[in-house]
């Protein structure tokens, strides 16, 4: 739990943040990560409070969050597929901590970027070229890995129809 975002996610899993017999206990430990991660991908202030009252809420289990089916469902749904169903109180209808939730919790944990920096380190670190020092290979791989990064950003920029399978935002959500 060394990243402030495992901290976030953390508390904001149910079936984890309650599986401690005293949530506080929880709160207490990883809140400071939770604090950092609310205060870079928030920016506005009335934001942020929101948030924070609402998080009294649910650490707390009060309106929504202290029903019965709600409680159950913790460890039996998805955390994202529970904040879509039980994130916004009927009272309150503020939907600002289900989207904080649902956006930190459907994250996904990858490896391929790491991946493409090592493939990157062993073309540049050959027989040839392995008296180099850990500096100068470090720079080396650095400036590679931007120039082909810079390469696809211009691709990308020069033909607006080309499909990058990169960028999600491009997918059209009807195409099976």
């Amino acid at each position: 739990m060394s990243s402030p975002l495992y901290s976030a996610a953390y508390i904001l899993n149910p079936a984890c943040l309650f599986a401690f017999v005293n949530p506080t206990k929880a709160l207490t430990m990883y809140m400071v990560g939770f604090i950092d991660v609310l205060e870079r991908i928030i920016p506005d202030r009335e934001e942020r409070d929101k948030i924070s009252t609402l998080l009294d809420f649910y650490t707390k289990s009060e309106g929504i969050f202290s029903k019965d089916i709600v409680i159950r469902h913790r460890t039996m749904k998805l955390p994202t597929d529970w904040w879509a169903a039980y994130g916004v109180d009927p009272n309150r209808k503020d939907p600002a901590l289900k989207k904080m939730a649902m956006r930190i919790l459907g994250l996904t944990c990858s490896a391929s970027g790491c991946k493409r920096n090592w493939s990157t380190f062993e073309a540049i670190h050959t027989k040839k070229m392995n008296r180099l020092e850990q500096k100068k290979l470090n720079d080396l791989v650095f400036v590679q890995y931007n120039q082909k990064l810079r390469e696809r950003f211009q691709t990308r920029k020069e033909k607006p129809d080309f499909f990058d399978p990169i960028c999600l935002d491009e997918l059209n959500a009807d195409n099976e």
